[in-house]
């Protein structure tokens, strides 16, 4: 099952605001009144960290967890995210964020790689601006202060996949994140896809190394 998380896509929009709590209770609900058995969460970039944190408080109805270049060490990331460079990026996505698609690859023009842009415009004509408030006014160490990242990798049990992008083609996840992880959780398994970014394949449809790792990872469970 595909889901997606508040604020993005065709989900609803909320009146409570897009902090992870909020958006993590939706998740969990979910699997304990839906599904009602083990599940493998698979989330990418900011939807692993989301599924980072629901298998911290359901591991006993999680069978094994794959996180998709999603930042591991939250001090760090927070400090990335809060430059004044970087609010004004999220404050520019802000203004823009929910228009038409057409609107989008409009302003977008010039600003993203052309192989980009319609992607980019269709995921922004989605969001709710309100998704980005946290980030755009400087709020990024509140949005992440749920995340006890020691306490979680010390909860969890099951085994984990870590998909990493190349950090030369815009990768999050750095060699000391994994070896952090690796200190905390037995079971961890990472592949790096090489030559691809934050989104391996996603925009470029090249997604065999994706595949190739997550369907390896699923047998073996």
């Amino acid at each position: 099952m595909h889901w997606i998380l508040g604020g993005h896509g065709k989900s609803d929009h909320t009146r409570d605001g897009y902090r992870p709590e909020n958006l993590v209770k939706d998740i969990t609900r979910f699997i304990e009144d839906i599904i009602s058995e083990t599940a493998v969460l698979f989330g990418y970039s900011a939807g692993g960290m989301m599924a980072l944190l629901v298998g911290s408080k359901l591991p006993g109805m999680i069978k094994a967890l794959i996180i998709g270049d999603s930042p591991l060490d939250i001090e760090h990331h927070v400090t990335q995210v809060g430059t004044n460079e970087m609010k004004n990026h999220w404050t520019s996505l802000r203004e823009i964020a929910g228009k038409p698609m057409e609107d989008l690859v409009v302003a977008l023009k010039g600003k993203l790689d052309p192989a980009d842009i319609k992607y980019s415009a269709k995921t922004l004509s989605q969001v709710d601006p309100k998704v980005l408030d946290y980030h755009a006014d400087g709020l990024s160490g509140e949005f992440f202060s749920c995340f006890d990242t020691d306490y979680m990798f010390q909860r969890i049990t099951f085994p984990v996949l870590v998909l990493r992008g190349d950090l030369s083609c815009g990768g999050v996840v750095t060699d000391e994140e994994v070896e952090y992880i690796k200190s905390l959780i037995s079971d961890v398994s990472v592949v790096k896809n090489e030559d691809e970014g934050h989104l391996p394949g996603f925009r470029s449809w090249n997604i065999t190394q994706l595949i190739r790792a997550v369907s390896l990872f699923l047998e073996s469970q």
